[in-house]
């Protein structure tokens, strides 16, 4: 199989399948070890793109240098306080009061950046090549209007119902279904990945009840501007989300993608089989960086066999931050060769 037949025999829940794998490293990986992990990477299984090894191991994107401050495309300044990792925000523009709401040109932004269609168009050329399937980043719902006003006073708006916020939140939508155009007025683009994290470690962050209230309907028109262009639905979320996984498969998703150190393997089974192809992030907090290389097989090995019977080849996802131990990294490489070979 292709990388991208892979994809798509997962997501349509068509035998035989196997193990698909998102793999990302973070720029401060790279910055940590430097040579030593470019043979691990270039071994190491991806389905979507091939990670790029950096020129420069010590040169940072946009916003993510040591003590660097930067203003992203709604106004929200960042301030970077580990060098290789995204910051933290500093200051809301709405902080003060929804009238200095500035909505950005939803035709040259992307979430935090700058849209480049020359960047775009070379990374897009890259997967054609390699026959990839190509995955585009979306714009968050959530996360952008707690960004805008402040996460504490965008709860407590949501516990009042004010208007301003329920308006904010259709704004925001609004300029998502606009803004992913940008991605499927490309016919070889396959989906469209929305991020949002809804979760705290063993709870949502509000009720399913005020989720459904206040976010619901605006998913649905989201995710239906995608399907009306023939295009696939990512939905991320870290946390546990339990208590919405319907309704997000209900408001379009075809692909979840959700953590295992939030949920029992048992309770994803439960929640998706037969309706949604499910990618299940491995775990950042115990088991990638202070887990032995056995104890992070097993647990990879215990996602994917606890899972695979759930109509589809499971996914994988992982994201390398530096604290993990470069001996677990080559581990998950040697594991996720085993597994694609099993399906």
């Amino acid at each position: 199989m292709t990388y991208r037949e892979r994809v798509l025999r997962s997501i349509k829940r068509e035998a035989p399948n196997s193990l698909v794998v998102e793999s990302s490293i973070s720029p401060a990986t790279w910055k940590r070890y430097k040579e030593e992990l470019i043979p691990v990477i270039e071994g190491m299984p991806n389905d979507f793109t091939s990670i790029p090894i950096p020129e420069d191991f010590n040169k940072m994107p946009v916003g993510y240098n040591l003590n660097e401050i930067h203003e992203d495309t709604w106004g929200c300044v960042w301030h970077c306080g580990v060098a290789g990792m995204q910051g933290i925000i500093k200051y809301h523009p709405l902080q003060d009061g929804y009238d200095a709401l500035k909505v950005p040109d939803p035709h040259t932004t992307s979430d935090l950046l700058v849209w480049n269609q020359g960047e775009f168009e070379s990374f897009l050329s890259d997967c054609i090549r390699d026959n990839r399937f190509i995955m585009c980043g979306g714009e968050r719902l959530w996360e952008r209007v707690h960004f805008l006003r402040g996460f504490e006073k965008a709860m407590l708006d949501l516990a009042y119902g004010s208007q301003e916020i329920k308006d904010l939140i259709y704004k925001v939508a609004d300029y998502n279904i606009e803004s992913i155009k940008k991605f499927t007025s490309y016919t070889e683009v396959d989906c469209i990945v929305f991020q949002d994290d809804w979760g705290e470690q063993n709870r949502l962050m509000v009720s399913p009840e005020m989720w459904r209230e206040h976010f619901f309907d605006s998913y649905c028109k989201v995710f239906q501007s995608v399907k009306e262009a023939g295009k696939y639905v990512y939905f991320h979320s870290d946390g546990y989300i339990l208590p919405i996984v319907g309704d997000i498969i209900e408001a379009g998703a075809d692909i979840i993608n959700l953590q295992s150190g939030c949920h029992s393997n048992a309770d994803i089974y439960d929640v998706c089989h037969k309706k949604v192809c499910v990618s299940v992030d491995i775990d950042r907090q115990h088991f990638m960086p202070y887990g032995t290389s056995d104890d992070l097989k097993k647990h990879i090995s215990d996602i994917y066999y606890d899972l695979k019977g759930i109509e589809g080849g499971v996914w994988v996802k992982m994201d390398v931050y530096p604290d993990v131990p470069i001996s677990n990294i080559v581990a998950m490489q040697e594991l996720f060769a085993e597994l694609r070979a099993d399906g």
